[in-house]
């Protein structure tokens, strides 16, 4: 969109900026997903010490179209504009987009409303019309109003082992893009940080909670201190 133009969104097009993410913190390696394949040849992503490359290509639902009309792709193309600096400064990686499809008839593969449904719809979707595409993870954004979740990775640090590993994000605001960063994180490696934990700030006020942070109200793209280790880490072990 042009920066001399604005988007003015109805009241009633807004859903309130409160929920949480029902991603599995024990969806890892140790405890994988039901749905998770483990592969003998897994998906070389990067090496930290270099500057590496992650494909992504996104999806989005009948009712993300009826939101967002022709603007849908450019949208979802800006939400992971917002996110990519963060990500380079932080892990040297660079994210990619390499496909983006929206669905624009009512007839799309995406029905249900359970939270971990919807992760194994994406897998069949990408399935039965994608096939020939090669990625290293699905985002699919959705226009539903889920009741409160804002998002969930289908497991915690898959995109070197899952050839269908994905996360859908809920189209709650006006910014979309913490939840994006949010969801992409556990499918890197990084769980909600525990209770406590000092430098994830979750439990401070507003402006100062990190990315990977339970919950919505978070102000900032920035991962803490142990979010960044914890995905680090697992980048590692998944390419050794």
């Amino acid at each position: 969109m042009p920066g001399n133009q604005v988007i003015i969104y109805r009241i009633d097009s807004v859903y309130e900026d409160n929920g949480i993410c029902f991603t599995d913190d024990k969806n890892g390696k140790d405890a994988p997903h039901k749905d998770s394949k483990e592969t003998s040849n897994p998906k070389s992503l990067l090496v930290p010490t270099t500057c590496e490359i992650i494909e992504v290509v996104t999806d989005a639902d009948y009712e993300y179209f009826l939101e967002y009309g022709g603007n849908a792709r450019t949208r979802i193309l800006a939400e992971f504009n917002n996110i990519q600096g963060v990500y380079e400064t932080t892990f040297d990686l660079d994210v990619v987009v390499v496909f983006r499809n929206v669905w624009i008839f009512s007839n799309d593969p995406y029905t249900s409303a359970n939270f971990a449904q919807i992760n194994n719809e994406i897998e069949t979707a990408w399935q039965n019309s994608f096939s020939n595409r090669n990625f290293d993870v699905i985002q699919m954004f959705t226009g539903k109003n889920l009741g409160g979740l804002l998002g969930r990775a289908n497991a915690i640090g898959n995109v070197c082992t899952d050839d269908y590993a994905n996360n859908y994000t809920v189209d709650v605001n006006l910014n979309n893009s913490y939840t994006v960063a949010h969801e992409l994180g556990h499918n890197l490696g990084g769980t909600h940080p525990p209770a406590g934990e000092p430098t994830s700030l979750c439990a401070g006020n507003d402006n100062q909670r990190t990315v990977m942070c339970q919950g919505s109200n978070i102000a900032r793209i920035v991962f803490s201190a142990f979010s960044t280790n914890q995905i680090t880490n697992s980048l590692i072990i998944q390419i050794v």
